[in-house]
């Protein structure tokens, strides 16, 4: 099963959480774009029903492309709709009844049959909790060519008159204007009416034909306070994620552990927000999110000492959970910003001289960024990633570590 990611930052949508549109796709397994990114993804459309109403609520089709409707036999279907709503209309799920989504993840490739027409349809968790299939979100349909070839009690129709089998390239730009997109190849051509992110219609002309042969429609649009009551009722009891933490006694000599002493406490990355606020941490809670979506992260700012740091801490259990209960997997210590004290393996800290660096490292597998006449990067890798890594930073001109930072994100916790 083919599944995507909307990934979370920068908190506006769900409270918290925006959607950023993933990159690619596994047919096994949810994978998650590495890059935070400022664009929203996935936005509310104020104009568009986003409320899980009967799609066959109204008789007539609209004559606007984004009205998102699509027409099946006598059925008007209005996207977003409900599974249940989906169902009512007479579709049956075919593909894994146990499939979930995690939020802000979405599928576009789940099967669903009605009579002998098979169909993909996308399914979107837009809530804050991994949920099965049957409580996610209908955000539209496609339609082909293969999967029309053996049907023939089917008529599909769009919004102006298009009709799959029957209208031409020209009907289509005839009633909705000059595509956002078009691709011409040698079997067919495709134009693309894109209102927002996640909100399109693509439409497939073939070119031996010359009709309609393929449509593809989605639109995911939230409602600005959608999850707003699921996270009233988060509770701040510590996830089993949490409970497993157990706090280092010492920092050891692996590097690769990424045990570092920060602030005066030892922590192994990562590890939970709340060891960070029992050891004297504050949160400021006018810039920081006050929960984080199953699977996600966002931001969380914080002091200790008179001295500020902000950073991603990541929810690792699958349903939203308050922000305390999620995990730093980043720390930094640097004397022109983040002046707190930060202590790695083999006694290296801030102030060091770089032969002295050079000396504590000798054994260690690192390795060396030396281009910059200012700065020299020693970096110390985990065999696992290389995304992971302790880095010790040397200004040449003072010849002194003026940066230390330490960084460890696995997928999970296992």
């Amino acid at each position: 099963m083919k599944k995507k990611v909307l990934l979370c930052f920068l908190a506006t949508m769900y409270g918290s959480t925006l959607f950023s549109l993933s990159a690619m796709a596994s047919e096994t397994e949810t994978e998650a774009i590495s890059e935070i990114s400022s664009e929203t993804a996935l936005t509310t459309d104020t104009e568009t029903e986003s409320t899980s109403e009967s799609s066959n609520s109204t008789s007539e089709l609209s004559d606007d492309i984004y009205s998102f409707q699509i027409k099946i036999n006598s059925d008007i279907y209005s996207f977003p709709m409900s599974f249940d709503d989906l169902i009512s209309m007479g579709w049956e799920y075919i593909d894994d009844d146990s499939a979930e989504l995690a939020p802000n993840n979405y599928s576009p490739t789940e099967r669903f049959k009605l009579g002998d027409l098979e169909a993909y349809v996308t399914m979107v968790n837009l809530g804050i909790n991994t949920e099965p299939i049957s409580d996610c979100t209908v955000a539209g349909i496609s339609i082909d060519s293969f999967q029309m070839a053996d049907v023939t009690d089917v008529a599909i129709e769009l919004p102006g008159g298009i009709q799959y089998g029957v209208s031409t390239l020209d009907d289509i730009t005839a009633a909705y204007g000059t595509p956002s997109d078009t691709y011409e190849g040698d079997l067919y051509t495709k134009v693309s009416y894109e209102k927002d992110y996640y909100q399109d219609v693509e439409l497939y002309v073939d070119s031996e034909t010359g009709f309609l042969n393929e449509i593809s429609l989605e639109n995911m649009s939230a409602e600005e306070d959608a999850g707003s009551d699921a996270a009233a009722d988060l509770s701040d009891e510590p996830t089993s994620e949490v409970l497993a933490y157990q706090a280092p006694s010492e920092l050891g000599d692996d590097f690769t552990s990424f045990i570092v002493e920060y602030a005066g406490d030892l922590y192994q990355l990562p590890a939970p927000l709340s060891e960070f606020v029992k050891n004297g941490w504050t949160i400021d809670a006018s810039q920081s999110a006050s929960y984080v979506a199953g699977k996600s992260y966002d931001w969380v700012y914080m002091s200790k000492d008179n001295q500020n740091y902000h950073t991603i801490v990541r929810n690792y259990s699958p349903d939203a959970a308050v922000i305390e209960n999620c995990f730093v997997t980043d720390v930094e210590g640097n004397v022109n910003s983040t002046n707190l004290p930060i202590t790695v393996q083999k006694g290296l800290t801030l102030g060091l001289t770089e032969a002295e660096v050079v000396s504590a490292l000798e054994g260690v597998d690192y390795e060396l960024e030396d281009e910059s006449e200012t700065f020299h990067y020693y970096n110390i890798k985990s065999p696992e990633s290389s995304l992971d890594y302790v880095q010790i930073v040397i200004n040449t001109e003072d010849d002194s570590v003026i940066a230390i930072n330490v960084t460890n994100t696995p997928k999970t916790l296992d």
